[in-house]
């Protein structure tokens, strides 16, 4: 059976980095880039996804209302896309952690997935650190 691709833009970084960054960073990036209509897109796609599976998954309820459509968070602008995206983050780990398989999220707009994530470290930090360990191979004079 072919694994069916989905093109979202939103689900493919998100769960591309899910394993690269802390919730933390991921949530915050998502939450900066991305609209609240695709927040609540990316929460449907995983909904879909999650009923056609049939299989019962642990801590599903808490995203989910009585007929099974996501919940969709109050507040306003930030607030709530924030919480939107912490409610993926959390919805892709819990799905993840069931087991449930997952289809292949893609991107067909590069222009629409935030650039490469890489850990930054200041040029001071990186110096200091290479300061210290020069002081500690020098032989004392």
């Amino acid at each position: 059976m072919a694994v069916p691709v989905i093109v979202n833009e939103l689900l493919y970084f998100t769960i591309f980095y899910s394993k690269r960054l802390t919730k933390s960073q991921l949530c915050d990036v998502v939450a900066s880039f991305y609209h609240t209509d695709e927040l609540s897109s990316a929460k449907s796609l995983l909904c879909q996804t999650a009923a056609s599976s049939g299989i019962t998954i642990d801590g599903w309820s808490k995203f989910v209302n009585n007929k099974g459509a996501p919940i969709h968070r109050k507040g306003d602008g930030v607030i709530r896309r924030a919480a939107e995206a912490d409610d993926i983050v959390s919805m892709i780990t819990v799905i993840d952690a069931n087991g449930v398989p997952l289809p292949s999220f893609a991107s067909l707009d590069p222009s629409h997935v935030p650039p490469p994530l890489i850990p930054t470290v200041t040029n001071d930090t990186a110096m200091g650190d290479v300061a210290k360990s020069l002081d500690a191979i020098s032989p004392s004079s």
